[in-house]
Order: structure tokens, then sequence, then C-alpha cells
């Protein structure tokens, strides 16, 4: 029974210890850029810093541009975290 409360006392030490990667550095690629989307991307912004993360974004003025540039990054090994396009056509290749 002592063994099973130091294993289980470790784990919650562990699980805390690595719990403060889970909000890193964010680096996200968008095309949203009319006055709504920026209001409503403020907000997932605001909130991702309040929990501690560090807000990161790439704006491009059109879905293609967007697209190229996360093409580009995930070639070169340097994928965004998060990127907001449209599944299919080029984005397929």
């Amino acid at each position: 029974m002592r063994l099973i409360k130091r294993c289980f006392a470790a784990s919650v030490g562990c699980m805390i210890f690595l719990s403060s990667g889970l909000y890193a550095d964010t680096d996200i690629s968008h095309n949203w850029n009319a006055e709504g989307e920026a209001a409503a991307l403020a907000v997932f912004k605001a909130t991702y810093e309040s929990l501690g993360g560090t807000w990161k974004e790439s704006a491009f003025p059109s879905t293609e541009d967007s697209q190229a540039s996360a093409k580009t990054r995930f070639l070169g090994g340097d994928p965004p975290i998060a990127v907001q396009g449209v599944l299919g056509g080029s984005t397929a290749d």
C-alpha cells in the first residue's frame, strides 16, 4: 500500500511538472482579416494568453497565400501549430 501511495504521488508530481508545457508558444496561420473575424480571433488570443500561453500569428490577405505559406513551412520542417484553410484541392497535393 505504501508503494502505491508513493507511485501515485510521483505520477501526480510528474503530471504537474509536465503540464506546464501544455501552453507553449503558438504559431497560427490564417486569413481572418475582416473586422468580425479579427474580433473573434482576439477572443481566442486573450483566452489563450490568460491561461499562460504565448500567442504568435501570421495573417495573410487570402486563403491561397495562407496555404502556400503553410505548405512551405510543412515541407521545411517548421509547420505552424494551426492553419485555417480548406481541405482538398491544392491542399491535398
